[in-house]
């Protein structure tokens, strides 16, 4: 398997080999692999630091990533890196993870949370095509 030191993971993931030091020693991220006494990251560490620095990218706060990496790692306890194998997404206040039904999300920082997608564009489709059933032929034909 490929490790990567310090400086290599640094240099993959545009990260201060400070910033790597200061997220090791607060837990936010520990390299998972090691060589004596070396902490070696591995590939998926790379991805879960470069996933952790698009969040801080976009805006959210330190201690923010924190509660999102900490609740995914309970609400996933089987996945050993979450960000490297999940979907987030954010409507600019909760933090939201994919689930296999598209309809329905998580909500991570209220752990867990069920989020449901209602698609407002078919309700209307539907009135629509209540109110007129000719709507729907016309706007095909039109397409």
């Amino acid at each position: 398997m490929q490790s990567y030191d310090r400086r290599a993971a640094s240099r993959l993931t545009g990260i201060s080999v400070w910033r790597l030091r200061y997220w090791e020693h607060t837990d936010l991220l520990r390299p998972s692999l090691s060589e004596g006494k070396q902490r070696l990251y591995s590939f998926a560490d790379l991805v879960t630091l470069r996933a952790i620095q698009q969040l801080l990218t976009a805006g959210i706060s330190l201690q923010r990533v924190r509660r999102i990496v900490a609740s995914l790692h309970r609400l996933y306890p089987r996945l050993e890196s979450p960000l490297c194998s999940l979907s987030l997404f954010t409507d600019g206040d909760g933090i939201f993870v994919a689930t296999s039904d598209p309809q329905v999300a998580l909500d991570v920082l209220k752990e867990g949370q069920l989020v449901w997608k209602v698609p407002l564009s078919n309700i209307a489709r539907g009135l629509r095509q209540q109110l007129d059933p000719e709507w729907e032929e016309a706007a095909t034909v039109e397409r």
